[in-house]
C-alpha cells in the first residue's frame, strides 16, 4: 500500500478536473477531480478528498478519502480514511476504515472467508 513517506504516482487527476469515461492504468494514479466513468488499476488508486467518482473500481490497493457511487474491487487493501464515504458493494482481502468513514454496502473478503472455512474443516 502506499506509505505515507512515499506517494508517487504515475499520473494524476487533479481537483478542478471533470472527465465523463473509463479509465485504465497500468501505473498509481491519484484522482482528485469528479469522474463518472469505471476504473481499473494495474497498482495502487489514492482518490482525494476533493474527489467524487460515479462508477465501478478495481485497483490492487485503494486508499478512500472522496466519495465513491459504485463497486470497488481490490485486489489487496482497502483503507477509508476518515472523510471517505462509499456507496457501494465492496469485494476485497483486506479493510481498515478510520473513525468517520462512512460505507454503506456489503462487503465480501473471499481470502479471510476461506481461512475460515479451512480452520472449521480442520478442527
Amino acid at each position: 500500500m502506499l506509505s505515507k513517506k512515499n506517494k508517487s504516482f504515475n499520473s494524476v487527476i487533479g481537483a478542478d478536473t471533470i472527465i465523463t469515461g473509463d479509465i485504465k492504468s497500468d501505473g498509481s494514479l491519484r484522482i482528485d477531480g469528479k469522474l463518472t466513468g469505471n476504473i481499473e488499476v494495474q497498482g495502487d488508486l489514492f482518490i482525494g478528498s476533493s474527489a467524487v467518482i460515479n462508477g465501478n473500481i478495481t485497483a490492487d490497493n485503494i486508499e478512500l478519502s472522496g466519495t465513491v457511487v459504485g463497486n470497488i474491487h481490490s485486489e489487496n487493501l482497502l483503507r477509508m480514511l476518515s472523510t471517505a464515504k462509499l456507496y457501494g458493494d465492496m469485494h476485497v482481502n483486506a479493510f481498515v476504515a478510520d473513525e468517520g468513514a462512512f460505507f454503506q454496502g456489503k462487503c465480501n473478503m473471499p481470502k479471510a472467508s476461506e481461512s475460515t472455512v479451512s480452520e472449521s474443516e480442520s478442527e
